[in-house]
């Protein structure tokens, strides 16, 4: 974006401002250790000592180096090579891996800020909304980039990012975030100067993105949903052009043959035979409603949230799922013809969820916290388009915005340095996981082996 020199100062100096915020929020996690996975991944990982094994990790499947485990659904070659880096330079630090996820979400939540301002000042472009009044002053240079700036804060403390982030195995989060959001800018990029290098860089960044985590596939059908809906009513001019997917759908067939070659077909096992087909569809709309929940209402954080089916559509979970997800549809339907920001930031929720009720293919953990990193752009979003709306408004409401803003972020930014602690060590987590999950056999077995590695047999045998 072309800014004026009062607006780039603006742009530098709130930039620094959130960095300097995510990093006072995370910073306590450095000191954290390796925890669950981590230790499987990292510290008895034999492939990332080695740079001669990275050729192995886009031909295996990401626990390959374990050679008695059956193959997985997971294709994540990009984490072996953040942890090959790190490992050759630090060695076992734990220090150092917790730094380079605490760098790599400093980055995502300053895309997030560039990405967010494009978003917003290409809404005063086609006619989001349908205030001019409002548009003429709320879509200001100096308004658009408070209102980028609220969304990127508000993403960068959210505290459904912490098992993400501190979690030294979360790393696949920030990474496929990170390289879709810079194949994002560059298919923006590519919009505003037509550059043809701009669509092959953004295509590569989405290649790697796939190679990050499986969920990466979702960012294809935002970029053209985000092209639709970014047109305005009647605009003859802009039309959508399909070729230029052409390379982006070539990124998709280059990661589905590899992935297909390392895992022997596209989705080789069903983590959920116990359930039906009738079953796995059902169980979609409960899990929608857990994931809102606790994007709007982040507390109660735990690290293994257990997976109740609901086994009929007549259950009140499911009702409510049912009904939760009609609102929803309404909520999309009345936003595309009213305001397509608003549009875009609920589709932005949805669509990153949708890999995740492919029930089959996912692992017993269904509901996971570290999976609501991406859709939680679609709420910052949201965010920034009330920002928006206030700066139009009068002084009362201007404050009054503002005001409940740095409350809630003050709020959730505690939530989120309470949570660093709990993931210091295998003790501290699990103690944690027990008091949430009681019920869990699992929880108590790993909480059991952390006792014993702290050589307290009692304990362990407790649990």
């Amino acid at each position: 974006m072309d800014y004026s020199r009062n607006s780039k100062a603006l742009f530098c100096c709130l930039s620094l401002l959130l960095l300097l915020s995510v990093s006072a929020v995370f910073s306590s996690s450095i000191s954290n250790g390796f925890v669950w996975d981590d230790e499987a991944q990292i510290l008895n990982n034999p492939w990332i000592k080695d740079v001669k094994h990275l050729g192995k990790t886009f031909s295996s499947d990401v626990f390959g180096y374990y050679q008695s485990v059956a193959v997985s659904n997971y294709y994540r070659p990009v984490a072996h090579v953040f942890y090959t880096a790190t490992w050759l330079n630090f060695g076992s630090s734990a220090r150092a891996f917790h730094l380079v996820n605490l760098l790599l979400h400093m980055s995502v939540t300053l895309l997030v800020f560039i990405v967010s301002s494009r978003w917003l000042t290409r809404s005063s472009a086609v006619g989001y909304g349908e205030d001019r009044q409002e548009k003429r002053s709320a879509n200001s240079e100096t308004a658009t980039l408070i209102a980028a700036f609220a969304a990127a804060l508000l993403f960068g403390v959210h505290p459904v990012h912490a098992e993400a982030v501190i979690w030294i195995s979360g790393i696949m989060e920030p990474a496929f975030t990170l390289f879709g959001l810079l194949s994002f800018y560059f298919f923006l990029d590519l919009e505003r100067k037509g550059r043809t290098l701009s669509l092959y860089v953004s295509a590569f960044f989405f290649l790697l993105a796939l190679f990050s985590k499986e969920t990466a596939v979702v960012f294809l059908p935002l970029f053209l949903i985000y092209d639709l809906s970014s047109r305005a009513n009647g605009d003859s001019v802009a039309r959508v052009s399909y070729m230029k997917y052409v390379p982006y759908l070539g990124a998709l067939a280059v990661y589905f043959s590899m992935r297909t070659y390392a895992l022997g077909s596209f989705v080789p096992v069903d983590m959920h035979p116990e359930l039906s087909t009738y079953e796995c569809v059902i169980n979609v709309f409960p899990l929608f409603v857990q994931h809102l929940s606790k994007l709007v209402w982040p507390i109660d954080l735990n690290v293994f949230h257990v997976f109740h089916p609901v086994r009929s559509i007549l259950e009140p979970r499911t009702l409510l799922g049912l009904l939760v997800s009609a609102c929803y549809l309404a909520g999309l339907y009345w936003s595309w013809r009213r305001d397509r920001l608003v549009f875009f930031a609920l589709v932005l929720i949805l669509v990153p969820l949708l890999p995740l009720f492919y029930i089959r293919a996912i692992a017993p953990l269904l509901f996971a916290e570290q999976h609501l990193y991406l859709p939680s752009l679609g709420l910052s979003l949201l965010i920034a388009r009330i920002v928006l709306w206030a700066a139009s408004q009068d002084t009362k409401i201007r404050y009054g915005v503002g005001l409940v803003f740095c409350l809630t972020v003050s709020f959730i930014s505690v939530v989120t340095i309470q949570r660093n602690p709990v993931w210091k060590d295998n003790l501290s987590l699990w103690s944690d996981a027990v008091e949430k999950s009681p019920e869990s056999a699992f929880v108590h077995e790993s909480l059991a082996g952390a006792f014993l590695s702290g050589g307290r047999l009692d304990e362990a045998i407790e649990h």
